[in-house]
Parts: structure tokens; sequence; C-alpha cells
């Protein structure tokens, strides 16, 4: 598990290790310093609602050398990258990916992106160059059902709201909470 991680460059922070009848974890830090975790599954399966409001909807790779990154998690996990134009960038993809979330956990997805470059219902992560001021890390999106009133919520929340986003798919807020994690709310809107 953690073991063609390292093979590539990443380093082991914990080594893989029983969580009970659960599953296996381990957690790694790539050659650029963004952190992540591995799960294999048992009896926890992992995620089984995806890009469903208020769920987990897509993780990007913010990196400060997105060559070397692509090329880390291509070799590590099979991903495939392709550019999906200005608002997608560059998305690292798992071929039959879609047709499995379409057997098992979301099966309108291929209606829903009908509009979607050829091979995004594949995709199973993004890619970008970190801001300066920042390091390599992963950024987590969540799916919505409306950009602006979960922002509010948020707000209400003691969170700040530190910017917006209109995209040719979604709306989107990258939103920090009171304890300083980041995120973003998305709000499909194809």
């Amino acid at each position: 598990m953690a073991g063609a991680a390292s093979d590539a460059g990443g380093t082991v922070l914990h080594p893989p290790q029983d969580a009970g009848p659960a599953g296996r974890w381990a957690s790694v830090r790539d050659p650029q310093g963004a952190e992540f975790g591995l799960w294999q599954a048992g009896m926890r399966r992992g995620s089984q609602v995806n890009n469903a409001a208020n769920s987990w909807n897509f993780s990007d790779l913010q990196t400060t050398d997105l060559d070397a990154g692509l090329a880390y998690y291509g070799c590590v996990f099979g991903w495939e990258v392709a550019d999906m134009g200005p608002d997608a960038h560059h998305v690292l993809r798992l071929p039959g990916y879609g047709d499995h979330l379409e057997a098992t956990v979301d099966p309108g997805i291929r209606e829903r992106q009908a509009d979607a470059p050829e091979g995004f219902a594949d995709a199973v992560a993004g890619a970008v160059e970190a801001e300066a001021d920042e390091g390599p890390h992963w950024h987590v999106s969540f799916s919505v059902d409306d950009r602006d009133a979960a922002a509010e919520t948020a707000e209400g929340l003691g969170d700040e709201v530190l910017g917006r986003y209109d995209g040719m798919w979604v709306r989107s807020a990258r939103i920090r909470d009171p304890w300083g994690a980041e995120f973003t709310l998305s709000e499909f809107t194809s």
C-alpha cells in the first residue's frame, strides 16, 4: 500500500496499520511535501455518497512543481492527466471510475455531466500550482445545492468567505473555518 508511494519518492509518515476489521491505513508525504492518507477497505468501504449536496465532491492537489506532482501520482495510483480547459485545468483521471460511480453510488453522473469534456466522469482529482504563500497540500471541495446560502451559513458559524468564483460548470466559494482549515463549497451549474 505505502510501498509504491515511497518507491516513487514519497515519505511514509505512518506505515500501514490495521484499523480493526474496518481496514488498513497509512499516511504519506509526496516529494513536494503534500500529505495524504491511504485507506485499504475492509468492512468500512469508504465514501458511499459523492457529488451529492453536502457530501465530498473533489480534491485538488496544490503543488509547487506541477509536472513532478502529476508524475508522482500517476506512478503511485495509475492516474492519467488531462487538461480540461480554463475552468478545470489539469484533471487526474482513473479510467473506469465514472463507470464505477454510475453502477454504485451515482447513477445520474452521465446525465449531469452531459456537457462536460470527454472523460470527466473518470476524474478523481484536480491539480494546480500552489499559491506563492501556500505550501503543497490537498484541498477538498464539498457539493452544495446553493453556494450563496451555504456560504452565508458558514459565515454565521464563524467561518470566513475568502472568495467566490463563477465558472462554466460550478459556482464556488472558498471558506476558512475558525481553526484555519480551508475548503471549497461547490454548486454545479449544469
